[in-house]
């Protein structure tokens, strides 16, 4: 519900899902993750990335000839971390998430944008398809509350056909969330 509502608006709520499992190798950076919710969890994470990271330079030093060192390595990996963990608080929403790391000098070409109420919003298109196609391997669209949700329904099941995704299921969400 906490989704819907930060998520949504009243112009339309929509919620995807996908078959994780389908998705490209060429993505394999950006699969997505189930957000973190337990602290406890995310310390034993977090110590287990120091600790491999400090053995390995025990047994082999910090290689600097690579493309990466161990501590350039561990701070990479400490970082996608972090956008995975999220307060207990919002346990419910269930989240998962897919990250996507790069730096000022590259961010200019993976950036898109797109205007939102008169204003630039940049995003990035972070997957790329699935093993067989250059389509997202989407198997379910759910259709939130909105005033005409039969019609949305309805359209989108019209708007994935003509995309190339005749096969997802398209139903409305049972969430009583007054449009």
């Amino acid at each position: 519900l906490g989704q819907w509502r930060g998520y949504g608006s009243v112009a339309g709520r929509y919620s995807l899902g996908f078959r994780v499992s389908r998705f490209s190798e060429r993505d394999a950076l950006r699969f997505p993750q189930q957000v973190d919710y337990d602290p406890e969890s995310q310390r034993k994470r977090v110590r287990t990335a120091i600790n491999l990271t400090r053995n390995y330079l025990t047994r082999v030093g910090d290689d600097q000839t690579g493309p990466l060192g161990g501590i350039t390595s561990l701070a990479l990996y400490l970082r996608r971390l972090a956008c995975i963990f999220k307060h207990p608080g919002f346990r419910d929403e269930r989240e998962w998430r897919s990250v996507s790391s790069f730096n000022e000098m590259d961010s200019v070409r993976h950036v898109s944008f797109e205007a939102v109420e008169g204003v630039p919003r940049p995003y990035m298109i972070m997957l790329q398809g699935s093993r067989e196609s250059s389509q997202l391997p989407v198997v379910e669209v759910r259709v939130g509350s909105a005033k005409r949700q039969d019609v949305a329904v309805f359209a989108t099941s019209m708007l994935l056909r003509r995309l190339g995704y005749p096969n997802v299921a398209v139903r409305k969400s049972q969430i009583p969330l007054a449009p």
